[in-house]
């Protein structure tokens, strides 16, 4: 066992309890004057800078939150603007001059390209902050390049149809930094390709399985696929074949 703490909180309180012992019996323990006053400002500092990043990173978190939120409501009200300009386009004998006035690009013509496909093999990883990777496959029309996913998110145990859109993913990965405190939370990932929606899925992720210690499991859709490997010290399950 080593004399000082391995993780940074007990580090931290393992160096307070030693600044006035250490200072108190400085000669008889061979400290001199300076490096004891040096040592009880740098714990000092320590702590305090210790403190701050956990703030900061608090409030990093909810600003993401915020600004994901601001960002889903102004496509909202963009999509409803641009349905009424399609309609107002509809109804006038030179449609262009509308879509001109509004500097938009009129519709697409209706795309034959059948719709991407449904996200699925999910692997999740469980990262040293506390967040998670998630990576999918999915298998999208040859012609479906520009295909974006709709990441949304609700705590697992919650309201099954109260969802909150945490990003999007131009690529099969999403990292979810801002994940709240529970026993775990479901993500559903939606496949869009301009104004046409793929089949979505859902990845349930669970937190401190009773007996598995710091862990994690997660599983595809509405079952449970229990997988008695899943557990792994880091903190990381992997899914069942």
């Amino acid at each position: 066992m080593g004399r000082i703490p391995t993780k940074v909180n007990d580090q931290l309180n393992w160096l307070e309890a030693h600044v006035t012992t250490w200072q108190t019996n400085k000669v008889a323990l061979g400290i001199s004057t300076t490096l004891a006053t040096n040592f009880a400002g740098a714990v000092s500092t320590a702590r305090e800078d210790y403190t701050a990043a956990i703030t900061l990173r608090e409030k990093s978190k909810s600003a993401t939150l915020t600004a994901n939120e601001s960002l889903r409501l102004a496509l909202r009200y963009a999509s409803f603007a641009i349905g009424d300009i399609d309609s107002s386009a509809e109804q006038n004998t030179n449609p262009s001059s509308i879509y001109a006035l509004a500097d938009i690009a009129p519709p697409a013509p209706r795309s034959t390209i059948p719709p991407p496909g449904q996200p699925k093999d999910f692997k999740v990883t469980l990262n040293p902050s506390g967040g998670v990777t998630l990576n999918w496959k999915c298998e999208n029309p040859q012609s479906n390049s520009a295909v974006v996913y709709t990441i949304d998110r609700r705590p697992i145990d919650g309201p099954t149809d109260v969802w909150m859109n945490v990003g999007y993913a131009g690529k099969r990965t999403f990292t979810d930094d801002s994940i709240p405190a529970g026993n775990g939370v479901v993500y559903r990932i939606t496949p869009v390709r301009g104004q046409t929606v793929g089949t979505q899925n859902t990845l349930n992720v669970v937190f401190g399985v009773p007996g598995l210690g710091r862990s994690m499991t997660y599983y595809e859709g509405a079952t449970k696929q229990q997988d008695t490997n899943a557990n792994d010290t880091r903190g990381f399950a992997r899914k069942s074949a």
